[in-house]
């Protein structure tokens, strides 16, 4: 039988023991089946505890940020319009 460890307070899995490998099981723990393992194992960051029982969300990645206009790159690097056109010499 294979279990999973987890953190309590966030459910984040600190790792995967079996009664076959390891004499003792870290607690808190669950009980997981076959499926559950591989499943877990096979996703990146995306298995979890809640209520006592394995959770597999799968990722999504954020979404990209919008490009930066020219007025904000020129914020950014604390340059006004009449700044940059006199370093340039326009």
């Amino acid at each position: 039988m294979k279990y999973a460890h987890y953190n309590q307070e966030t459910g984040e899995i600190l790792g995967f023991y079996s009664k076959n490998i390891h004499e003792i099981i870290p607690e808190p723990a669950i009980e997981l089946t076959e499926e559950e393992w591989q499943n877990a194992l096979n996703c990146e960051n995306c298995a979890a505890v809640k209520d006592r029982a394995l959770v597999i969300t799968p990722y999504v990645a954020p979404p990209e940020p919008e490009p930066l206009t020219a007025q904000q790159k020129l914020e950014n690097a604390g340059l006004t319009v009449d700044e940059l056109k006199t370093l340039l010499g326009i």
